[in-house]
């Protein structure tokens, strides 16, 4: 659910599953792209029952969020929560709180960008610091923002 900003950097990953993915955004111009690209995406708002169930919800393995919208989460994650066989929930938070209300109300894992970046510079700190390791790292970072333009 989402796949602008943070959600377009997961496809790859969820492509490589050999899953049929699903993907549900409420920019008309995001679902346009991901079309283009011969994704099959729908527009749609994420908190609409009957949306989630043509799209299928009741038989997903997993669900991803990247909302950022803790009422809107919340909401999706009920859903999720109340079908026969959950799948396996996964979202993002915009702070520790909204994670923490997450998790109370069960999602399986929430990424918070601004802890995940800390934790990300940490390690890379962690050890002797490369600069050629550093550079490289730099260039296929550059590469991919560019190549996306966020």
């Amino acid at each position: 659910f989402g796949c602008d900003r943070t959600g377009r950097s997961l496809l790859p990953a969820l492509g490589r599953k050999k899953e049929p993915l699903v993907i549900l955004d409420f920019n008309p111009v995001v679902v346009e792209r991901l079309i283009a690209e011969g994704r099959r995406a729908f527009y749609g708002d994420a908190v609409d029952k009957e949306i989630l169930d043509s799209l299928g919800l009741s038989r997903s393995r997993l669900v991803v969020s990247t909302l950022n919208s803790l009422e809107d989460d919340l909401t999706l994650l009920g859903e999720v929560k109340s079908l026969k066989n959950p799948p396996v929930a996964i979202f993002m938070a915009s702070s520790p709180h909204n994670a923490l209300s997450l998790y109370e109300a069960g999602a399986d894992y929430v990424v918070v960008p601004q802890v995940a970046a800390g934790e990300n510079i940490a390690h890379l700190l962690s050890g002797e610091i490369d600069k050629k390791e550093l550079s490289s790292l730099r260039e296929k970072h550059f590469d991919r923002l560019a190549k996306e333009r966020f």
